[in-house]
């Protein structure tokens, strides 16, 4: 079903209900009615969920130093804090960027959960 998953995921935040009913929909008139109940079951994303899981998709090469650079703080290279800090700050301008481009407010409380959240899951 994570194929069938990716549109709404992918779509901007305020379209998720839309896009969750007609997938919900499509897989209905195929005939698949559990898929159809799980994918309408789907509970919309938090804005700083929905920010993470933009930035894993659309800026995959940052998401990745910053797992890099948190693996290697946590094996004691102090020396990687400065890119995980900057990191975090590229990963964070990207998210505005991404939340704007969406009609999506970026507010600081909506940032600093995002950087919770991928501090978190860089782990």
């Amino acid at each position: 079903m994570s194929a069938e998953l990716d549109p709404l995921y992918a779509a901007p935040l305020a379209e998720f209900v839309a896009v969750r009913k007609g997938l919900a929909a499509a897989a209905k008139a195929a005939g698949d009615r559990a898929s159809a109940t799980a994918i309408a079951q789907r509970a919309r994303p938090t804005p700083s969920a929905w920010a993470a899981n933009q930035l894993w998709r659309q800026a995959r090469p940052l998401w990745d130093r910053l797992v890099d650079a948190t693996r290697a703080v946590g094996r004691g290279d102090l020396a990687a804090v400065g890119e995980q800090r900057a990191t975090l700050a590229a990963l964070r301008a990207r998210a505005i960027e991404l939340a704007q481009a969406a009609a999506q407010p970026a507010s600081e409380a909506m940032l600093a959960k995002l950087d919770t959240n991928l501090r978190a899951l860089a782990a």
